[in-house]
């Protein structure tokens, strides 16, 4: 007897919403559900290996990743997940050949120039990685972790008036206007107090020995 592909696509849905709300035990039971009516269900396998990564489950995420793949090949989605799913396991350099893959698919994906600038920096090679961020925020000015990560490359350059520029539009966008200001109060209360601390211990002088 067939079954209805229909029932397929149901528990598929329904794992979704189990997703959305943070419930992945459950989205997994109705993924499994799923491919057990049909094997061929690529965005079940993309979706189950989401549920995985949640759980931090990363080796079972990239097994249905790469089931995904099997099945299509040019699933940018699949591409882009495992390449996030190596990121967690320290792969970068299969982080940076995924991204790849997936920007070959989807080249507007500002997502993934992120993912891959992250890899290069992890890599210590900061100009690549800017380039990537530089191309993340052409494709979305309001893409808040660009701005952060190209802070922190700057930063490691010691491009120091790029990377508080950088950190401020971050602070900006997620935090808006009031958000940016307290929090950039606190930094600067906390440079004062170091300045404070030192200068005191500099006119205190070395601490030295009981004298004989």
């Amino acid at each position: 007897m067939r079954i209805n592909p229909i029932y397929s696509e149901a528990f598929y849905s329904r794992g979704k919403v189990y997703a959305d709300k943070g419930d992945h035990d459950r989205a997994i039971q109705d993924y499994d559900r799923a491919l057990q009516i049909n094997p061929s269900f690529t965005s079940a396998f993309v979706m189950r290996g989401l549920a995985y990564w949640h759980k931090r489950d990363y080796d079972h995420a990239i097994q249905d990743y790469d089931q995904a793949l099997r099945l299509n090949p040019d699933s940018a989605d699949a591409f882009y997940n495992r390449a996030l799913a190596f990121e967690y396991k320290g792969d970068y350099d299969r982080v940076i050949t995924d991204s790849d893959q997936a920007l070959r698919l989807k080249p507007s994906d500002a997502d993934a120039f992120v993912m891959r600038g992250l890899a290069y920096a992890h890599k210590a090679d900061y100009d690549r990685a800017i380039l990537d961020y530089d191309q993340a925020i052409r494709l979305n000015a309001n893409l808040t972790n660009a701005f952060h990560d190209r802070s922190l490359a700057y930063a490691h350059k010691g491009d120091r008036l790029r990377a508080i520029a950088d950190h401020g539009r971050f602070l900006w966008l997620k935090y808006g206007i009031l958000g940016m200001t307290v929090r950039l109060c606190l930094l600067i209360v906390a440079i004062a107090v170091t300045v404070f601390l030192i200068s005191r211990r500099l006119r205190e002088g070395p601490v030295r020995g009981q004298q004989s």
